[in-house]
C-alpha cells in the first residue's frame, strides 16, 4: 500500500520547481493560439514508460494513472495513511478516495487519477513558430517552456531544455540573468530572448532532454 501512495504522489507532483524560466511566453511576440489542432487529438503512450498515458484535446493535456487494486483486508488496515470505510478506499496522504469491493477478507478495484499537465482556460499559453509547439506555464511571474513536436508517423515529442549542456549556447544569443543558490552554484536561469534570437538557437543544440510518445488511439 506504501508503494502504491508513493507511486500516486510522484505522479502528481511532477515539475514543480523549474531551473530555466523566461521573462516572456515563447516566442516573444507570437499570437496565443486557442486550441490544438484536431489532426493531433488523441491518446499518447510514452515508449519509455507503457504506464504513463497522456490524452491531448482541442484545449488541454492531462496524464492519466491506472492501478488495479487486489490486496489483503489486513493489508490495507495495517497502514494509518489509509481507511476502508465501506466500499470507499480513502487515501489520506493526497486527499483521494475512490470506490472499492470488498469480498471475504480482500478488496478489489481500479484506481484512476488524472493530472492536467496543460491547460488553455487556466493561464498557460500556446503558441507555435514554424511546425514547433511552445507550451509556457506561468511561475513565479515568469514563464516555464517546453517544446512540442507533433511527427507524421504517429510519434510526438516532448523536449526540454538541459540547463548544464544549454545555458552558454543561450548566454551567446541572448540575455540570461544567473541566480545562484546557497553554495554558490547556479541554481536558476532566466532567459529573455526575442523572437529572432530564438530561431537563432532552435538550430543550435538546445531543448535536447526528449521524451517520445506515440499516438494509440484517436
Amino acid at each position: 500500500m506504501r508503494y502504491l501512495i508513493g507511486t500516486l504522489l510522484s505522479f502528481l507532483l511532477i515539475s514543480c520547481d523549474p531551473n530555466v524560466l523566461f521573462r516572456e511566453p515563447q516566442p516573444a511576440g507570437s499570437r496565443d493560439l486557442a486550441k490544438f489542432p484536431a489532426r493531433v487529438h488523441g491518446t499518447y503512450l510514452e515508449t519509455m514508460d507503457d504506464s504513463s498515458v497522456y490524452v491531448v484535446t482541442s484545449t488541454y493535456i492531462f496524464q492519466k494513472y491506472v492501478e488495479k487494486l487486489n490486496l489483503p483486508v489486513e493489508e490495507i488496515l495495517e497502514d494509518e495513511e489509509v481507511a476502508l470505510k465501506g466500499d470507499t478506499l480513502i487515501l489520506a496522504d493526497i486527499d483521494l478516495a475512490f470506490p472499492v469491493i470488498r469480498r471475504n477478507d480482500s478488496v478489489f478495484g481500479t484506481i484512476t487519477v488524472y493530472d492536467t499537465i496543460f491547460d488553455l482556460s487556466a493561464d498557460d499559453k500556446l503558441r507555435k513558430l514554424r511546425k514547433d509547439y511552445f507550451l509556457n506555464f506561468p511561475h513565479d511571474s515568469m514563464w516555464m517552456v517546453l517544446k512540442l513536436q507533433f511527427g507524421k508517423d504517429r510519434k510526438a515529442y516532448l523536449f526540454d531544455i538541459n540547463e548544464d549542456k544549454e545555458a552558454k549556447i543561450f548566454e551567446q544569443y541572448c540575455a540570461v540573468e544567473v541566480i545562484r543558490n546557497d553554495k554558490d552554484r547556479p541554481g536558476k536561469y532566466i532567459m529573455n530572448p526575442g523572437r529572432n534570437e530564438l530561431k537563432a538557437l532552435l538550430k543550435l543544440e538546445t531543448f535536447t532532454d526528449s521524451t517520445e510518445f506515440i499516438r494509440i488511439s484517436k
